[in-house]
């Protein structure tokens, strides 16, 4: 499913493609893929830096630390751009925060690096949650974060102020008017959306008591920063 969204994200045919394999040394693969991960900045002053990177920051900026061969979610995906864009913009309002399919946890990370407070973090994939609780420790933040793994469908109503879903589109709209449920005072962040399927997304979004704030589009990926009409 990744491999085909990827090839979607470029434009290509997943169905269509050869691949061609060749062996390489173990050392060498285990060091060539570092050269694609350089620090990113996202946002206004979010900087994701990777830990074998040798590149010296501005001490202004908010630095988070990711190891990007462990788990969903690099800060180099669309998704996890536009994801801390709008929270940026969602924690001058709130300052409770619950990340739904934390994967890395980039965006939970984010989240205490922007200010807030009382951050749980959850995701269906024990193995995430380890390396995301190994994430917050290469950014030493001591337990600031609150990991558990968790099925979506046993989640329960949950006060906090901003929740972030960079699901997918299926898990998304079959979850909606849960997510309607969980928190009537909440900032909602959705992401994971195609371009070619938002229009169904925002249908089922607003016939279900979302209002949009704000609309990013970006490459082929689609993210929204909503309310409930409540």
């Amino acid at each position: 499913k990744v491999l085909e969204e990827k090839m979607i994200e470029f434009k290509l045919n997943p169905k269509g493609i050869m691949f061609k394999t060749h062996l390489i040394d173990e050392d060498e693969y285990l060091n060539s893929w570092k050269q694609f991960f350089k620090p990113q900045k996202i946002g206004k002053n979010i900087v994701i830096k990777y830990p074998f990177s040798n590149v010296c920051l501005d001490k202004d900026v908010k630095t988070i630390l990711i190891d990007p061969g462990l788990a969903f979610g690099t800060g180099l995906h669309p998704t996890t751009q536009d994801c801390i864009y709008f929270l940026e913009k969602a924690l001058n309002s709130s300052k409770s925060l619950l990340d739904i399919g934390t994967g890395s946890g980039i965006l939970a990370i984010a989240g205490v690096k922007l200010g807030a407070k009382d951050v749980r973090a959850i995701d269906f994939d024990k193995n995430a949650i380890r390396v995301a609780k190994k994430n917050e420790s290469l950014n030493r933040l001591k337990g600031e974060i609150e990991f558990v793994a968790l099925d979506f469908k046993d989640i329960k109503k949950y006060p906090v102020g901003i929740i972030i879903a960079n699901l997918d589109f299926k898990t998304l709209t079959e979850n909606i008017k849960k997510f309607y449920k969980f928190s009537k005072e909440a900032l909602f962040i959705f992401s994971g959306i195609l371009n070619e399927k938002s229009e169904d997304f925002e249908n089922k979004m607003t016939s279900n008591g979302f209002m949009l704030i704000e609309k990013k589009v970006n490459k082929d990926w689609v993210s929204y920063f909503v309310k409930n009409y409540e």
